[in-house]
């Protein structure tokens, strides 16, 4: 395995590369930058890693089908921060990548997470949609599978979230990389009322026809809904049913999916 920085033609090798997978650069990131994890001959596609980009956010459990990984560096405030305020903003990078451990794999967990997502990420769990207010960091899709789940506020960490952008046919789409087994889904609604809406309904697509409508609360906890085992590679939730109030501005905060990997892979 390598890691490096790139910036156009420059590229920057790790100061310590070792066994453990732990990667550590003097370096202070600059407009431009992007992560690149290459992956050797030993290492198969359709694998598991335990990535850790910056040494301020956590160890995520990310699914990955390519021989070659580029996670674009946020530099810009903007960018920066839906990961919190001192997220790689250090002159000393630590990165640590590490093979997934089975029981890791064995257990039921939410499939959804993935805080290093990104909209041109190759890498899985990926969230997208048909829409984002202002096409701002702190209103993209990604923000609803990034761990966090305070949502009595709006516009800044910690309350990043999807915002629809009054768009009536919004649409948000998690695509796992593979089958996995789904149990159950867990929503959080963005609460930051007044100036908030909420969706009282949704409906929950998982492909081959399987729609199972979901009812909202008003409420600022996770509203966890428990459907048949299915197996999925995607979700889909949309026609999303904003409620008889004078606010415009209904928001998710964070969607998860609980369930676990197929035996025996995809």
């Amino acid at each position: 395995m390598q890691v490096i920085i790139r910036n156009g033609n420059e590229q920057i090798q790790p100061e310590i590369d070792n066994d453990n997978g732990v990667f550590m650069f003097n370096h202070r990131y600059r407009i431009g930058d992007q992560l690149e994890i290459l992956f050797g001959s030993s290492q198969k596609r359709g694998e598991f890693w335990n990535i850790r980009l910056d040494s301020t956010l956590p160890e995520t459990l990310v699914y990955f089908d390519q021989d070659k990984w580029i996670f674009k560096i946020p530099v810009s405030l903007e960018d920066r921060e839906v990961y919190g305020p001192l997220a790689f903003s250090s002159s000393q990078q630590f990165i640590s990548i590490r093979p997934a451990e089975k029981w890791q794999l064995e257990r039921s967990r939410n499939l959804a997470l993935n805080i290093y997502d990104q909209h041109s990420s190759t890498a899985y769990p990926h969230a997208s949609a048909n829409v984002e207010t202002r096409n701002e960091a702190i209103f993209a899709a990604r923000n609803v599978i990034d761990g966090y789940i305070a949502s009595g506020a709006h516009g800044y960490f910690p309350y990043q979230s999807w915002g629809i952008d009054n768009r009536e046919d919004a649409e948000l789409t998690i695509d796992f990389g593979r089958k996995v087994q789904l149990e159950s889904v867990g929503v959080v609604l963005r609460t930051d009322f007044p100036h908030d809406s909420y969706w009282t309904n949704g409906c929950l697509n998982l492909g081959s026809g399987l729609n199972y409508q979901l009812a909202f609360e008003k409420a600022a906890t996770e509203q966890i809904f428990h459907i048949p085992v299915t197996l999925t590679s995607k979700l889909k939730l949309g026609q999303l049913i904003k409620a008889n109030d004078q606010s415009t501005f209904p928001s998710l905060i964070e969607l998860k999916a609980y369930g676990r990997e197929l035996k025996g892979g995809r």
